[in-house]
């Protein structure tokens, strides 16, 4: 598969070389179907892919009861919303009603057209440690296996396919892996993960180039550790080549003011590119952080205090980036491409390519609130 991204929640710290004012076009393509489980509410962290040119939805989450700052807690779904282009070019939900066999939300969607892995995730009452193989019969139904079960203690934050094995990157208790799965036999190998401390929350994505010289790229990254944040603003790519780890820098251009995009969806090009689609600068969910530990530790009044400044900084909050970064894998180097004409793009979402068309679907505009739109954006105009 030639454009293939597998994202969940991330931290990237980006320095942009210089500003731009290109209008990017972004366009609201199609709206997702209302559920009786999501009820309208929109849809975030839902695992995506496309399976026989047919855009697949599974599970996610929302606040449907009540908003996080009032008391709700997290919903979790088990809707696969199914959507095939027709010839106009418009978007049809299929109305079967399938549904995944556990409620779920932050899963990892792997891919290469024809069948869709999901594995990892959670929802309010365990972590999933199952491995889902999807798949259209020749009956052109939606079919769902449990393929396999993850290795013990190991938490999955990406992955890709390349020359039809899983390369699924995340990390054990005390120390990152790369796992190695073969889906003709079922066998888990596991290799030697990412350098450092402990990434929860990173960008995963291959960059395909000629012969074997293609790339796992991870970005960024967090993890909480002794009830501290730890937010990285490096990257490193993985050689199937050579089978090694490389470290390849400080994400942006030294000296200049830093950009840090939280939870962006990003997508790869043919030509080397990939591309970030806005994300948050990461200042608010530090200050919710340091609230939310003040909280758990105060009583009476001062707790109340806190609650209620927790409150506002989610009622206040302005919305996510619209700004679209590019780093080049063949040049290393980054720039501001410019910023849609939507003025909030969704973070928690996967960046998807859908008949060569980018495609950003559902994802949360802001902390709580969850969009039910199908973004489509078009880098050439």
């Amino acid at each position: 598969m030639k454009h293939l991204i597998s994202i969940i929640l991330i931290i990237v710290s980006v320095q942009i070389q210089g500003k731009s004012s290109k209008t990017i076009a972004c366009n609201i393509y199609e709206s997702i179907p209302e559920t009786e489980n999501n009820r309208g509410y929109g849809i975030s962290s839902a695992g995506v892919g496309i399976l026989n040119d047919k855009l697949i939805l599974i599970g996610g989450s929302n606040f449907s009861e009540a908003y996080p700052w009032d008391g709700g807690r997290k919903v979790f779904l088990n809707d696969m919303l199914i959507a095939e282009k027709t010839n106009d070019d418009s978007i049809v939900w299929l109305k079967q009603p399938y549904q995944f066999p556990v409620r779920i939300s932050n899963s990892i969607a792997i891919g290469d057209g024809k069948t869709l892995y999901i594995l990892g995730g959670l929802n309010d009452a365990e972590t999933n440690k199952k491995v889902f193989k999807l798949y259209f019969n020749n009956s052109d139904s939606l079919i769902t296996e449990t393929f396999s079960t993850l290795p013990d203690l190991f938490t999955p934050t990406g992955g890709a396919i390349h020359n039809q094995l899983l390369y699924i990157t995340g990390h054990a208790a005390t120390e990152n892996v790369l796992y190695i799965f073969n889906p003709a036999t079922g066998c888990w190998s596991k290799n030697i993960g990412l350098p450092g401390g402990i990434r929860s929350d990173a960008l995963t994505t291959i960059q395909y180039e000629m012969g074997d010289s293609s790339k796992i790229y991870i970005f960024g990254g967090r993890h909480i550790d002794d009830n501290k944040l730890i937010i990285y603003n490096d990257f490193w790519s993985y050689s199937f080549d050579k089978q090694r780890w490389n470290h390849e820098g400080i994400m942006g251009v030294p000296k200049l003011k830093p950009l840090i995009m939280m939870a962006a969806p990003a997508i790869t090009s043919t030509n080397g590119e990939i591309y970030f689609f806005g994300g948050d600068e990461g200042i608010r969910l530090k200050r919710r952080f340091e609230l939310e530990k003040r909280i758990t530790k105060s009583h009476g009044k001062h707790k109340e205090k806190y609650i209620k400044k927790l409150r506002r900084l989610y009622v206040k909050h302005s919305g996510f980036s619209n700004t679209i970064i590019c780093y080049n894998t063949n040049l290393n180097s980054w720039k501001e491409v410019g910023k849609t004409n939507i003025r909030n793009l969704p973070v928690a979402t996967t960046a998807i390519w859908w008949r060569n068309k980018i495609i950003l679907p559902a994802g949360e505009l802001k902390p709580g609130i969850r969009s039910n739109n199908i973004l489509e954006i078009d880098l050439n105009k």
